[in-house]
């Protein structure tokens, strides 16, 4: 009667010989994850050294086998398994992607329901805990943590801990459309007029930047990411090409791709160019980065950093109290799309289709229709 097979990820009897004087060898048969039996064998200079290497070889080769997770598991454990070996080496993830999957397994899912069994993940003990994080800290955050539920459980699936992902049965998060809140043209030229009369908003430089992202309708981070060499101060055109990130251990970094992963070339209202040859000559110099706008050091300046700042601003003009940063981008959208309709207003923000803000977004570099005519009434 033939010998059965060993299950997937373990391994046979240790067997060492001895090739000449401190020179040992271990050798074991060892299931991989195929169903192949294959021989693995580890050196040392004693029997017992060459052993021990052979357990770790075999034990860091069953890792790979999805061998470790069973149904029996604890979420936690294949939550934090599924972060390494899957999230962690994706070299299509943007580095802050890949810390926000980080934080929610660490700060949301292990503390959450990281202790219940692999079995014990029913639909309602996951719509129970979804549920309840949108009640703590919003649909968004709660949709998110769906989505990394979801990845989690398949991992779970492919290693054959699951029959099925319990995801499935798990209803979506609906996330109730806000109402688009923009600034007026009168209410843009009270701000302006406001920020250039500020001092303290004039020495964290906020004037030319509030102009930057009213009159291209691009994000903080993308504006911060700005190069001198992005602009093209004869056409009026400025390239968005990329945006300015915090990344764990590294620090502030330019990531060398926008949110919606798609360069687009954009003409600029005169307005901009202005500003822009103003700074050339008078403003800050760009620093290592080349950047229109650094910090005070000349390094990259923190979207963090230019949130704190706003928040000062609007405490010396509670008028302002009601203002973020994103409205100016939705405000360069709101006179854009009333002036030129909706698919210049996507193309101006990046958006691959009209009906999206956040979803999937075009990889190819797009040229935006000139919209300067419209914005231009900003400064006005």
């Amino acid at each position: 009667m033939p010998r059965p097979p060993l299950p997937i990820g373990a391994w046979g009897k240790i067997s060492r010989s001895q090739a000449e004087p401190g020179k040992h060898r271990a050798r074991a048969r060892f299931r991989d994850h195929d169903g192949v039996t294959r021989l693995v064998e580890a050196w040392g200079k004693s029997g017992a050294a060459a052993e021990r290497a052979l357990i770790t070889a075999l034990t860091e080769r069953k890792k790979h086998t999805g061998a470790d997770i069973t149904s029996e598991s604890r979420l936690g454990d294949v939550a934090e398994l599924w972060f390494k070996t899957e999230v962690e080496p994706d070299k299509k993830k943007a580095p802050n992607t890949i810390q926000r999957y980080g934080d929610l397994v660490d700060k949301k899912i292990v503390p959450g329901i990281g202790k219940l069994k692999l079995r014990e993940c029913s639909p309602t003990r996951l719509t129970a805990f979804l549920r309840k994080e949108t009640e703590e800290s919003g649909p968004s955050s709660a949709r998110l943590c769906r989505t990394v539920l979801t990845s989690i459980l398949a991992y779970a699936v492919l290693s054959d801990a699951l029959l099925v992902n319990p995801m499935r049965e798990v209803g979506a998060i609906e996330v109730r459309s806000k109402k688009v809140e923009s600034l007026s043209v009168e209410q843009v030229r009270k701000l302006r007029k406001d920020l250039k009369s500020d001092k303290k908003a004039n020495r964290a430089d906020l004037p030319d930047l509030v102009d930057f992202m009213l009159g291209t309708g691009c994000r903080i981070g993308e504006a911060l990411a700005v190069r001198w060499s992005d602009i093209d101060l004869v056409a009026r055109t400025v390239t968005i090409t990329g945006t300015v990130i915090r990344v764990s251990g590294q620090g502030v970094v330019r990531q060398g791709n926008t949110k919606g992963k798609s360069e687009r070339i954009m003409k600029v209202p005169t307005f901009i160019p202005e500003m822009l040859e103003r700074r050339r000559i008078e403003g800050p110099h760009p620093g290592e980065y080349g950047v229109v706008f650094p910090s005070a050091a000349g390094g990259l300046r923190e979207v963090t950093t230019v949130e704190w700042q706003w928040r000062q601003f609007k405490g010396r003009h509670s008028q302002w109290s009601w203002v973020h940063p994103h409205v100016f981008r939705k405000t360069a959208a709101t006179v854009v799309a009333g002036a030129m309709g909706s698919k210049v207003a996507a193309d101006l923000l990046g958006h691959a289709n009209v009906p999206t803000t956040e979803g999937h977004y075009a990889k190819k570099e797009r040229v935006v229709a000139d919209a300067t005519a419209a914005l231009d009434e900003l400064a006005r």
